[in-house]
């Protein structure tokens, strides 16, 4: 599937490809230093939780199974620990510091 980017991501190219079967995914079980998480749920059960406990802050890129970008979301930690839950089975979960750095960038 060939997903609709934002256009601020199209240099980001450290990524993680994850295929996951469960419904909750918790992001810190699968962090690897400096990399972006796309998410794939292969098995999708109506809905998927992202729990973001002791995970570093990402922006959340939710797509339908066309590859359109139906939702956008924040995932900024701080003491207490939070979840997002999502109808779609597609993520991009990309590292919020890295979209920072780009955005710096492209000022330049």
């Amino acid at each position: 599937m060939n997903l609709n980017y934002p256009e601020e991501l199209k240099d980001l190219t450290s990524n993680k490809k994850i295929e996951y079967l469960g419904s909750t995914f918790i992001v810190a079980d699968h962090e690897e230093d400096g990399k972006n998480l796309l998410i794939n749920v292969t098995k999708p059960n109506r809905n998927t939780v992202l729990d973001f406990s002791k995970a570093n802050d990402y922006v959340v890129f939710c797509y339908d199974p066309k590859g359109n970008l139906k939702s956008r979301h924040y995932a900024i930690n701080n003491r207490a620990s939070f979840m997002i839950q999502t109808p779609y089975s597609t993520m991009y979960l990309v590292l919020f510091n890295s979209i920072t750095k780009l955005k710096e960038g492209n000022n330049d």
